[in-house]
């Protein structure tokens, strides 16, 4: 009866440990005007933006498909977020999305864009 406990605290433990390293954060946003992501235009209207931590990688989705993906990471921002906020950049005629900090969080998932390059799927 022992070992089955000492187990059953082994198998939670790695679970709580791989859990906490691969951490996958997946909001509903919402885009009031065109916005560029690695080279991709995305159009206004609501997403589904998914940052995994393992990756540093964020994906913007839309009715389950994945429209765009940069590399991304994590920043601790001065306080936390009021509502969800959506950093562009305006050049070349177009806006880059620069960083998202869902509500309520002190962290901005901030993108390494590449104007010159497509990461469409």
């Amino acid at each position: 009866m022992k070992i089955k406990h000492i187990v059953f605290a082994g198998v939670f433990t790695a679970l709580i440990a791989f859990s906490a390293i691969a951490e996958v954060k997946c909001k509903s946003i919402t885009f009031s005007k065109p916005v560029s992501v690695n080279g991709v235009t995305i159009n206004p209207g609501r997403y589904k933006a998914v940052f995994d931590s393992d990756k540093n990688e964020l994906s913007i989705a839309k009715g389950g498909k994945v429209v765009a993906t940069a590399t991304a990471h994590v920043e601790t921002a001065p306080s936390k977020a009021s509502g969800t906020r959506i950093e562009t950049n305006h050049t070349d005629n177009r806006d880059l999305l620069v960083a998202i900090t869902f509500n309520g969080k002190d962290q901005r998932i901030v993108l390494a864009n590449d104007a010159g390059g497509s990461s469409m799927k």
